[in-house]
């Protein structure tokens, strides 16, 4: 924190000076001040190797981008039996929200409950709904 002083009695020219630290008797030097706490030190300093065919590779690799993780850390997430959250695909959330809009459409158009369109509409996004629901299962 910072404040604003004048540099001499007799001069209006401000300068800042520091202000009182937070916790007296505990000031810490540039250098010390760069040291990592506890908490922020590298904890994880043990390696495995693991061999791996090219196609369980990128089997691993594409369930890791899949889910936002590094291939490190959705191996140790699913060997650990963590979950593992696969995040969806851009475009099935399109391809829904483009669904739900053409439904919501039909139904305020003419409120055909009974009409094949309205029927054909809700039968897309239930197909849908099961194969993202499939395609998340699976991973």
């Amino acid at each position: 924190m910072w404040e604003c002083r004048t540099a001499h009695a007799h001069s209006d020219i401000p300068h800042l000076v520091r202000a009182l630290p937070r916790h007296p008797g505990k000031e810490q030097t540039m250098s010390e001040k760069k040291t990592r706490t506890g908490s922020e030190n590298r904890k994880r300093i043990v390696k495995f190797t693991a061999r791996f065919t090219e196609d369980e590779a990128e089997i691993v690799r594409e369930k890791a981008e899949s889910s936002g993780q590094t291939v490190s850390t959705f191996i140790r997430s699913s060997s650990l039996d963590k979950v593992v959250n696969c995040r969806t695909d851009d475009r099935m959330i399109d391809e829904i929200m483009r669904l739900g809009r053409l439904q919501k459409h039909l139904f305020v158009e003419g409120k055909r409950t009974g009409d094949k369109e309205y029927a054909e509409v809700l039968v897309a996004i239930t197909e849908y709904v099961n194969a993202l629901r499939r395609d998340l299962m699976g991973r």
